[in-house]
């Protein structure tokens, strides 16, 4: 049995905590994992560690934490072969793929005389352990974890040790987290720390978060740009195949290059004159933030989560910056099938779909001012690669 100490490093409690026999049973089947989708996960786990760390450090600046504690960091994912078809991303189920790793058991946490929650306790306000405890005992708690997603269902326990007191973090140096690569693990040794510990962890903790937070963003701004003229190339075929019947006839842009870029900034870092919070204005950032939720990749990889989501948003940015309706491709399709240019006829025909829509839609043309397009038509809209090619080009 290896004893693991997770209190500075939050995310390797996966890659080294289980059992010899248990690991060497899974290296042994498959450890190969797909490295961008590792660093993307990596990156998820270590925002996730910062954010619950940034709350729990207001409870201690508060005086809400107790006077001795340990805190751990509870493994967020772990590696499984997948148990339902993965295709191509789990090269036809040679490669693991990652799991989330939900959390159980201890629901008591620390309050104050006015009942405010303390810290967060696994599973339920965030993915670090805080455990109050005395000095001079040693005291465990067991706690429960499962997995269910990608077709993969286990549970099981983790004991958590509490060692007593240690002094051994005098230098206030906190391990960069990494992203789990094995099994959960059946032992933690959690040593008691003071506030002062408490504050140097939790410090730690949070800057790592913050600086993976931009690491994530980079990634995403690399992802964007590709979806944006993704997105462009489609409206561009759109048009072609309305006016000219061949969606690769005309490579003029609807867009000049210059909104595309105005798009590209605004959607990863927010409106350039606004005063808002980074958090509620950069889409991008709202979309990292909501990595967090256990239940988002119950049934589909972060890397797709991630290209679906990016490239929805992509394209709903590109369409209304030329003014094009959601049922702009339908509107078009419609008209060139019927032989009409009349919003009025056409919306006759388009059950629910007003002439201003339909005329809107029927205006789609290149920008007088544009140059040629920077990605051919050799590129499909469709290929999934570039959030990968994103990942390893960060």
């Amino acid at each position: 049995m290896t004893i693991q100490r997770l209190v500075c490093s939050p995310g390797q409690a996966g890659a080294m905590g289980a059992s010899p026999a248990r690991t060497e049973t899974v290296d042994r089947r498959r450890t190969r994992r797909d490295e961008s989708l590792a660093r993307l996960c990596d990156l998820i786990a270590r925002t996730m560690y910062g954010a619950a760390a940034t709350r729990l450090l207001t409870d201690w600046r508060r005086g809400l934490l107790p006077d001795h504690a340990s805190l751990v960091a509870l493994p967020a994912w772990t590696w499984r072969p997948a148990g339902i078809s993965m295709g191509r991303k789990d090269d036809h189920g040679r490669l693991l793929m990652p799991v989330r790793v939900r959390w159980e058991g201890d629901e008591e946490r620390p309050e104050s005389d006015d009942g405010h929650d303390a810290g967060q306790i696994a599973g339920q306000a965030g993915p670090i352990l805080l455990r109050p405890a005395s000095l001079g005992t040693s005291e465990s708690v067991r706690l429960g974890w499962s997995v269910d997603s990608l077709g993969v269902m286990e549970h099981g326990s983790t004991l958590v040790h509490q060692s007593g007191w240690s002094d051994w973090l005098g230098a206030g140096i906190v391990e960069r987290p990494a992203c789990g690569e094995a099994d959960v693990p059946r032992l933690i040794d959690a040593p008691v720390l003071d506030r002062d510990a408490q504050h140097r962890i939790l410090c730690g903790w949070v800057e790592d978060g913050i600086t993976a937070r931009w690491e994530f963003l980079q990634l995403l701004d690399a992802a964007v740009e590709k979806a944006l003229h993704r997105a462009h190339m489609t409206l561009v075929a759109e048009y072609s195949e309305q006016v000219y019947g061949d969606p690769h006839a005309s490579t003029r842009p609807i867009l000049h290059e210059e909104a595309l870029e105005a798009l590209r900034s605004r959607i990863v870092y927010g409106e350039p004159d606004s005063d808002s919070d980074d958090q509620d204005d950069s889409l991008m950032l709202r979309l990292i933030a909501q990595t967090h939720d256990l239940s988002l990749f119950d049934n589909v990889d972060p890397q797709r989560w991630l290209r679906v989501k990016v490239g929805r948003i992509c394209r709903y940015w590109v369409r209304s910056e030329v003014g094009d309706p959601e049922a702009g491709p339908k509107i078009r399709r419609t008209a060139k099938a019927l032989g009409l240019d009349d919003p009025e006829k056409v919306a006759a025909a388009l059950h629910g779909i007003g002439p201003g829509r339909v005329e809107a839609a029927l205006s789609l043309a290149p920008h007088p001012d544009a140059g040629a397009l920077r990605f051919g038509f050799g590129e499909s809209p469709d290929d999934d690669a570039w959030l990968e090619r994103a990942a390893r080009s960060v």
